[in-house]
C-alpha cells in the first residue's frame, strides 16, 4: 500500500510496502526517516542520499506480522552463473517478496510471478543480486525446526 509521493532513494520501503500491504508511510514512520538525508554530497542523487537498507526494514517486519531473509545471490561458490539465476527464479514463482538490483541500485516487489513498482507492473530483466521471500509469522510457528520445514517447503 503506497501512499505517498515515491523519491528514487524510497524504492526499499516501497517495494516492502507492495508485498506486505503495510503502508510505507507506516514503515517510514517507525524507522524514524524518509531516506531523503544527504549524507555524502560528493555523490550524485539519489546515491548521496541516506536511503534504506535491507535490514533495517527485515529488523521492524514481525512488528506488522511478517518475517523475511535475505538471499544475496551474487555469492558465488563456482563459476556456474545459471544456477544463481535458476535458484532465484525457482524460489519467486512460489513466494512473494523483494528483489534488489546492483547495476540499477533499485528495489522492486516480486507478487505472483510480476516484478511490480509503485506505477504497476513492470516488464524488466534485471539483474538481481539479492532476494528476500517474505511470509506472514502465521505461516511460521516458533519451534525452530517447524520454521526451517516451512521456509524449505516454500523453496522446493
Amino acid at each position: 500500500m503506497v501512499d505517498s509521493k515515491i523519491e528514487r532513494w524510497q524504492c526499499v520501503p516501497m517495494a516492502f510496502s507492495l508485498v506486505t500491504g503495510v503502508s510505507m508511510n507506516e514503515f517510514m514512520g517507525r524507522l524514524g526517516h524518509d531516506g531523503s538525508e544527504i549524507v555524502d554530497p560528493s555523490m550524485p542523487d539519489p546515491m548521496c542520499r541516506r536511503g534504506f537498507a535491507c535490514q533495517e526494514m527485515l529488523s521492524i517486519l514481525p512488528e506488522y506480522g511478517w518475517a523475511g531473509t535475505r538471499l544475496d545471490l551474487g555469492c558465488r561458490i563456482n563459476s556456474y552463473d545459471k544456477v544463481e539465476t535458476q535458484y532465484y527464479y525457482e524460489l519467486n514463482y512460489q513466494t512473494s517478496g523483494v528483489v534488489f538490483m546492483s547495476r540499477r541500485m533499485h528495489a522492486l516487489a516480486w507478487i505472483n510471478g510480476q516484478f511490480r513498482d509503485h506505477s504497476g507492473v513492470v516488464d524488466v530483466d534485471p539483474e538481481i543480486t539479492c532476494y528476500v521471500p517474505l511470509f506472514r509469522l502465521t505461516e511460521i510457528t516458533s519451534c525452530q525446526n517447524q520454521i526451517n520445514f516451512k521456509i524449505a517447503e516454500k523453496i522446493s
